[in-house]
């Protein structure tokens, strides 16, 4: 399993890396056909407003398209909007993501599996999933 996790601007890093592991961007005959080490990656973006989505949406829709191709990882998506007080539908989430929840629902899934952190982002954020890692 793999997490990664963008805070704002820190999410153009995660986006190359999803591209790389979905492919996104590849002629069809350079497109890797062996199947993913991974099993699932989970993507959190941490945002202030909606109007950031709209700078990946295409690529994130190319991505979660291309997670129901067999021998490709599954998606796990959570896009948390954090000046929002509105009810959202998944992927969106109003407010901060609960770090110690998204570990416990990655290591309940995934119980014996070891797994990849990557984050880009504010420090707290960073800091945070540093210390929950360990």
């Amino acid at each position: 399993m793999m997490l990664l996790v963008g805070g704002g601007i820190g999410v153009t890093p995660v986006m190359g890396m999803l591209k790389d592991i979905y492919d996104i961007g590849l002629p069809n005959d350079q497109q890797n056909q062996m199947p993913h080490a991974i099993e699932t990656v989970y993507f959190l973006w941490v945002m202030p407003t909606m109007d950031d989505y709209d700078s990946f949406k295409d690529e994130i829709d190319l991505c979660l398209e291309k997670s129901y191709e067999p021998g490709r990882p599954k998606l796990e998506l959570s896009i948390y909007i954090t000046r929002s007080k509105a009810v959202l539908s998944h992927p969106f989430i109003s407010g901060r993501p609960n770090i110690d929840n998204v570990f416990e629902k990655m290591l309940g899934t995934h119980p014996d599996s070891t797994g990849l952190v990557f984050g880009c982002g504010p420090q707290p954020l960073v800091a945070e999933l540093w210390d929950k890692s360990i």
